[in-house]
């Protein structure tokens, strides 16, 4: 069905997304569903639905996915749990193996991590590093009806469910802090092991500030960096979506709200790891483009080169009767 704020994950080497609840017109979904070549390559795009062993976790939106390749599973971190209620959030951890419906009967398992949790929360990101499988996760809500408040960092380690127990830690970086935030994006580099954040909605305002996390997945000393890339810059907005090619160190963003409205315009910043030389630039696809939208999910085919984007909410709807269900691909 149609929805907004889903989570969604793609493995490269059998070219499906898999996609794990969000909003619907008829309230939260905890469904989980596979697209089958969904790069637009090698054959039909074919939706299966999935239904996996186990939990399922309690319906919900704004939560985080992210996937371990080497073993076919997802985590999922958090998340809204009630359409209408500002302060009914989660904070559990749960893991789907067989993630992308193929190895066996796919199952929901909760992770029961030790140390101090991060509070209940949604419109937060997560970002993954498959080589320490560790999750940072960084920002969001604790209450939809004020201001974001938390620029917290918090790093799960074991967070596929595998390599022992997993346990939360607070980071505390160093240097100048972000402004507290949500529905921001979040990417992350492996090579580096640095998180990239841009945008995001902070006391009602939006932003366009780009944000680098060194050390990020807490195995170091992390720091926070400001960058001040040369070229636009976008316009602030919120519920956005933003992936990264690790190769030529660039990221993509795609759509989401701002000041004067929802957007379809793309932009790149290169070397968004940090790296000298950081520069926005617009792009300009042929093709007809996606509508404006917000609260989408995107992933992205490094081999390839093609973001794929599926549903959100369109330019009249709210978080969820303005749901779609359309899937695009930007070569």
């Amino acid at each position: 069905s149609a929805r907004s704020i889903p989570s969604a994950v793609y493995d490269p080497a059998s070219n499906r997304m898999t996609v794990f609840g969000g909003g619907t017109p008829t309230g939260l979904a905890n469904d989980v569903w596979v697209l089958e070549n969904a790069n637009g390559l090698g054959g039909t795009p074919t939706w299966t639905q999935l239904t996996p062993t186990g939990g399922p976790p309690t319906a919900r939106n704004g939560h985080t996915g992210v996937y371990d390749p080497a073993t076919n599973r997802m985590t999922v971190f958090g998340g809204n749990l009630s359409i209408g209620n500002c302060t009914v959030m989660a904070s559990d951890v749960w893991v789907l193996t067989n993630a992308n419906g193929q190895g066996g009967t796919p199952t929901w398992a909760q992770l029961s991590a030790t140390g101090t949790p991060p509070p209940a929360r949604s419109g937060h990101t997560a970002s993954y590093n498959p080589t320490t499988n560790r999750m940072t996760v960084f920002g969001g809500w604790i209450n939809i009806c004020v201001a974001p408040t938390g620029n917290q960092v918090w790093v799960l380690t074991n967070a596929n469910g595998q390599g022992g127990a997993p346990i939360w830690t607070q980071l505390s970086p160093t240097g100048s802090l972000p402004v507290a935030r949500t529905v921001h994006s979040a990417v992350y580099d492996p090579g580096t092991n640095r998180m990239t954040v841009f945008g995001g909605h902070s006391a009602n305002v939006y932003v366009n500030q780009v944000w680098v996390l060194t050390d990020a997945d807490g195995l170091g000393t992390p720091s926070w960096t400001q960058l001040s890339p040369t070229g636009g810059p976008p316009s602030g907005r919120s519920s956005h979506t933003a992936i990264y090619h690790p190769t030529t160190n660039r990221m993509t963003v795609f759509g989401g709200d701002t000041a004067n409205g929802r957007v379809n315009d793309l932009w790149v910043l290169a070397e968004a790891n940090g790296q000298p030389g950081q520069t926005w630039t617009q792009l300009t696809p042929s093709g007809t483009p996606p509508v404006t939208r917000h609260r989408h999910s995107a992933v992205f085919d490094p081999a390839a080169n093609r973001l794929i984007v599926f549903g959100g909410a369109h330019p009249t709807g709210g978080c969820t009767q303005g749901s779609m269900n359309d899937a695009w691909v930007l070569t």
